[in-house]
């Protein structure tokens, strides 16, 4: 049987004052030179077929990933090899990933692609 001493105790975080205090970095804090931010497009459908997708004009600095992009095993293994990285044929759920893209702008990713 395992030690349960810390079952039902308040256990001080060691992060807490750098947190508390504003100190602490957070990724969103990095400015990394060449730094690629991502987007994914998701979907807003579930258990649909995917007919087509017709992403919109794309600047030339962008790059769309789809699933037939994908060398290999298209998979994220939770549990089992059943859940793909980016839908395939069909989506499953409302907000399933079908498709990412990338560019050197962040506000490029929070709007659409090639945006402002």
């Amino acid at each position: 049987m395992p030690d349960l001493f810390l079952v039902g105790k308040s256990i001080p975080r060691v992060d807490a004052l750098e947190k508390a205090s504003g100190k602490a970095l957070f990724i969103d804090d990095l400015n990394l030179p060449g730094l690629l931010y991502g987007y994914t497009i998701r979907s807003t459908r579930q258990r649909a077929e995917i007919v087509r997708l017709t992403p919109p004009a794309l600047p030339p600095a962008v790059t769309l990933v789809t699933a037939a992009d994908i060398p290999g095993e298209n998979y994220i293994a939770l549990f089992n090899k059943d859940q793909p990285l980016l839908a395939d044929k069909v989506v499953n759920y409302i907000g399933e990933p079908i498709a990412c893209w990338q560019d050197q702008r962040w506000m490029n990713c929070t709007s659409s692609p090639g945006g402002s």
